[in-house]
């Protein structure tokens, strides 16, 4: 059985016509088995001369100084013109979908790197999942699917929503055994709007989020500054980060919010598409799940952060320039180019980030209360 978004089979490579190609400034992976058949294959009398850093067993194409795949032409694969879609490795062949394969089932989806991505969720009023409730007596996926419905709930805010998950799945996280009378309590809107009432008296400290929000783009952003890619979109914004980031100010955040408001939707299907993709994988455990969370909540929260400082520098200008749907789409894509990580390495980022792995509530309540609806 499969589970998929419900536009998952509709989804085609816009190719040339992308505004941001998945062939430019990021590691584009090559199997084993690929490069293998490369070494093998000739294009007018000679082998292919594809510049490949070994990784192990597989490798990383090197970029050329434009920081884009060496065979990118015209924002079309040189590769695919002149040998078919069986020439490219397994990422390029699949991207950007995503297969888990769990002993009862199949999850199908597509992830957020994908301009073309961002543009179905930006249409779409909600996400649908094809038998998302067939699947019975997975407690891991029944958490999930309970994250999902919550932060998908558009009776509440994204960041109370998020905020809302967040304390319910800690204080799964703490229980030896959960029931499906558990899941049903946790669901009950009672118990949401009791905890969408705790938050919403809870006062935030707009300066400290935008603080902390500042210095998560700046982390976040070293290494690819260090390294001169996606310069066009975080350089700018990172150096007014650094300005701002020891002002006692919380800036104009109540003027962006007006403007953020807007993309609200865009961004619940994207949290929602996340959740789906993320949360939940073959190997996960509760204290996967939760981090997995995390790791996506920190995601928004630097996404937000980017389009912000973007906005801030647009304020700026002789004529301000209104938020457009292509500056959000474009640090959706950037951000969750920059923190696609493996597993492995988002447990890394975080023992080395943070006291623990698991987050207090009040870290994400900190990083998110800037935002809150007044």
């Amino acid at each position: 059985m499969d589970i998929k978004p419900h536009f998952y089979d509709e989804f085609r490579c816009i190719a040339d016509k992308c505004p941001m190609t998945c062939c430019m400034q990021w590691k584009i992976a090559v199997d084993e088995k690929t490069l293998s058949r490369w070494k093998k294959t000739f294009l007018n009398g000679k082998r292919l001369d594809i510049p490949v850093k070994k990784c192990g067993r597989e490798g990383i194409i090197r970029l050329n100084k434009n920081g884009d795949c060496p065979y990118l032409k015209e924002g079309l694969c040189s590769l695919v013109s002149n040998f078919g879609e069986d020439i490219l490795s397994e990422t390029c062949h699949t991207f950007p979908r995503q297969i888990h394969e769990f002993p009862d089932r199949r999850e199908l989806s597509v992830v957020s790197c994908c301009p073309a991505v961002i543009d179905f969720l930006h249409t779409d009023s909600k996400l649908v999942f094809q038998n998302l409730d067939a699947v019975h007596g997975d407690s891991n996926f029944s958490i999930r699917n309970l994250m999902m419905d919550i932060v998908g709930n558009p009776n509440y805010d994204v960041n109370s929503a998020l905020l809302m998950a967040f304390y319910i799945l800690l204080d799964i996280e703490k229980k030896d055994t959960l029931s499906p009378e558990d899941i049903s309590e946790y669901r009950k809107e009672s118990t949401l709007a009791s905890l969408y009432r705790a938050i919403k008296a809870l006062p935030p400290d707009k300066a400290q989020c935008l603080k902390e929000n500042n210095e998560l783009w700046l982390d976040i952003a070293y290494n690819y500054r260090k390294e001169g890619l996606y310069t066009e979109y975080i350089e700018d914004v990172s150096l007014l980060a650094e300005e701002i980031l020891d002002k006692d100010t919380d800036m104009p955040l109540d003027a962006f919010q007006k403007e953020f408001a807007e993309y609200e939707p865009l961004f619940r299907n994207y949290l929602v598409s996340e959740l789906f993709t993320n949360m939940l994988i073959p190997e996960s455990d509760r204290e996967s799940m939760v981090v997995m969370f995390q790791w996506i909540c920190m995601e928004y929260a630097v996404m937000r952060q980017g389009i912000f400082l973007k906005w801030l520098l647009n304020a700026r200008e002789t004529i301000p320039q209104p938020l457009t749907y292509e500056t959000v789409r474009d640090y959706i894509v950037v951000i969750a180019r920059m923190t696609g990580y493996d597993e492995e390495d988002i447990y890394e980022y975080m023992e080395n980030s943070f006291q623990d792995v698991i987050w207090e509530w009040s870290y994400l309540f900190l990083i998110l209360s800037g935002f809150l609806p007044g």
